[in-house]
């Protein structure tokens, strides 16, 4: 774990920036069918060709809210990310130099009852940081 010194949120609504799409199909995809048991057994070609796909939509759906934690004197160096609709969590990210020191947890906003993606972090996560929440991948 490597302490920070600082960090910013950055808001995005509707789309994501160039910049850090690459960024966040990749750590989404890699850590999603890694962190889960399940979708780690699925084909790999199957996976990636379709879930590419899939987060090519989500990330430029109208109602989509991106959040990027970012060094403050590199605000081009990203620490983590979550995407969410409305209420809905989508997916959350923290690399992994950068976890356990709250970053995550700011990442997601006040609200959130339901969420489409699940890891064993995430198991983990669920019944301390979001009790209340409910799972449900078809949101």
């Amino acid at each position: 774990m490597n302490p920070i010194t600082s960090y910013t949120i950055k808001r995005y609504n509707g789309f994501c920036p160039e910049d850090f799409k690459n960024f966040i199909r990749s750590r989404w995809m890699r850590s999603y069918r890694f962190g889960n048991d399940y979708i780690k057994l699925a084909d790999s070609d199957s996976y990636f060709a379709k879930y590419t796909y899939y987060l090519t939509i989500l990330l430029s759906h109208p109602e989509m809210h991106l959040r990027i934690a970012a060094l403050t004197e590199s605000p081009d160096v990203a620490l983590g990310f979550s995407v969410c609709r409305g209420n809905i969590l989508d997916y959350v990210h923290v690399q992994k130099d950068f976890r356990k020191q709250g970053i995550g947890m700011k990442l997601i906003p006040n609200g959130i009852n339901t969420f489409t993606h699940l890891t064993r972090t995430g198991i983990k996560l669920w019944s301390t940081k979001l009790p209340n929440a409910k799972f449900n991948p078809f949101a």
